[in-house]
């Protein structure tokens, strides 16, 4: 192959390449079976710093998510539905006491499997947090979960009851992410989340 060839060559994957990217790198996702959408802030500069996802990345089974791709800050949407059954019937739990089983989930032992984190540390709670993309009763907390290793793990979660569906909006961070992202593209995103009805 000559120079010329060569260039070509390269600079044609390097355009593959980098197209890829671009499409990779979405603002908005949307979970049409578990009917909820997400938004990420647009970054300032030429790099795309945040993006939107149909999947979690602390939790595997999240509807919806938005992360930063260089410093440690997310927030993940799961959602939950009483499928064919009575709401009035079949409620859910205060969204207090969810939170104190999701705490107490944590550092609890399946079977034989060891839990995941040693220690759940409360920090804050909010019994009557309000979200507003998301209407209904609500609770919040902050956590510090301690893993098997020392690491430790800062989460602010809403657990939000709405008719008949459950949402778990998880705040993932830092001390320093939050400082830097909380009161503006953390609020853009939490004030983002939409929720529609599911396509069957």
């Amino acid at each position: 192959m000559n120079r010329a060839a060569l260039v070509a060559c390269l600079f044609a994957c390097g355009l593959s390449v980098a197209a890829q990217e671009k499409k990779e790198s979405k603002l908005a996702a949307s979970n049409e079976k578990m009917g909820v959408s997400i938004l990420a802030p647009p970054s300032p500069g030429k790099d795309q710093l945040w993006e939107a996802k149909e999947e979690g990345s602390f939790f595997k089974d999240s509807a919806v998510s938005v992360s930063h791709k260089v410093d440690l800050f997310t927030v993940e949407v799961l959602v939950q539905r009483k499928e064919n059954k009575d709401p009035m019937r079949e409620g859910w739990k205060k969204p207090a006491e969810i939170a104190k089983d999701i705490r107490a989930a944590y550092t609890a032992k399946e079977g034989d499997k060891e839990p995941n984190f040693k220690e759940c540390i409360l920090n804050n709670e909010d019994p009557k947090a309000k979200l507003s993309s998301i209407p209904g009763a609500a609770c919040s907390h902050k956590i510090t979960l301690v893993d098997k290793t020392g690491g430790k793990h800062q989460l602010l979660e809403y657990f939000i009851i709405s008719s008949d569906v459950y949402y778990r909006v998880v705040v993932k961070y830092t001390d320093d992410s939050y400082k830097k992202y909380w009161a503006k593209e953390g609020q853009f995103i939490l004030n983002s989340i939409k929720r529609f009805g599911p396509k069957k």
